[in-house]
């Protein structure tokens, strides 16, 4: 879909919709989307792009949006989401519309591998998230800033900024609290704290799994990394292979990449060669078609060892 059809407003088929009505329908699709449930979300956000365009209040309409360009960036989809929440930040005047653009935004460059402007958009969301006075959108920020110095590999600066976010979570909803922990243990295992790690990791795992969150999938990305690390490949391997299914049903290319190499070393450590080269041929396939060789390297570097996960 063309950015500029995005906002076009359509005729209206029903009766006029109340600001409260909108307000209920982005709380269902952000509802969903927490859920892992990316189709209904999607349909949910340009429901209620609809209605709020029909009832003439651009800043819901600009939150509907928001909404659906994080649905495109964590599907690879970066190119039209960019420039239309750019303009958004040029355009609207309402906080809420800045914060969820620049925070979308750190998101996009962070696909990209444009950390310097991944980096500037975070440090604008928390700018907006600040000046709020809710603890939910800082904690939310302070993430995107730690997920921007562990892909740099400043693990030991991005402890002291998740924990923070952590901190600031205490009263947010459960699935942020969930994702903000996924970076906490992360960096408390790359920097020796092991048991605290995996203490902190199954904790959450166990809530996201039970809340059915999306960000179990990251959870268990990190948990097969780190079992890994501590020679458990058939440990690893369990939640590499759930991990694998949750990228590709949340439709998340940069997931799916990741719990691909992740799988494909675990099935190699666990005596499991066939397969394990299988998975690195995929993975070429899927995700490096212009690398010839990429296959046969990995295989023989057991990059998932070595890799930064989070970068």
């Amino acid at each position: 879909m063309d950015a500029e059809e995005v906002f076009r407003p359509v005729a209206p088929q029903h009766a006029k919709p109340s600001v409260e009505h909108v307000e209920a329908l982005l709380a269902a699709a952000n509802r969903a989307l927490d859920e892992g449930e990316v189709d209904r979300a999607t349909t949910t956000y340009y429901k209620a792009q609809r209605r709020a365009l029909e009832l003439g209040a651009q800043v819901l309409a600009d939150r509907a949006y928001c909404g659906l360009a994080y649905i495109e960036i964590e599907r690879g989809q970066t190119e039209t989401a960019i420039p239309a929440l750019r303009r958004l930040l040029q355009s609207s005047a309402a906080p809420i519309v800045g914060y969820l653009a620049s925070y979308h935004l750190a998101r996009a460059f962070d696909q990209r591998r444009d950390f310097r402007k991944s980096s500037f958009y975070a440090h604008l969301a928390v700018d907006y998230a600040t000046h709020s006075g809710r603890d939910d959108l800082r904690a939310a920020a302070y993430n995107q800033l730690g997920n921007c110095l562990l892909a740099r590999s400043q693990i030991a600066d991005a402890l002291p900024v998740f924990q923070q976010a952590a901190a600031l979570a205490r009263d947010a909803p459960a699935h942020w609290r969930v994702a903000i922990a996924d970076g906490v243990g992360y960096c408390l295992f790359m920097t020796g704290h092991r048991r605290a790690a995996l203490r902190l990791l199954y904790a959450n795992l166990r809530l996201a799994t039970k809340m059915r969150s999306r960000f179990a999938c990251e959870l268990r990305r990190t948990l097969c990394h780190a079992l890994l690390e501590l020679g458990r490949p058939r440990l690893a391997l369990r939640h590499g292979e759930i991990a694998l299914r949750e990228a590709r049903a949340l439709g998340n290319v940069d997931a799916e990449r990741v719990a691909l190499l992740l799988l494909a070393q675990a099935t190699a450590e666990a005596g499991r060669a066939a397969q394990s080269t299988a998975l690195f041929a995929e993975l070429q396939a899927r995700h490096f078609p212009k690398t010839p060789g990429i296959a046969e390297f990995f295989t023989h570097l057991a990059p998932a060892r070595c890799m930064n996960l989070k970068g």
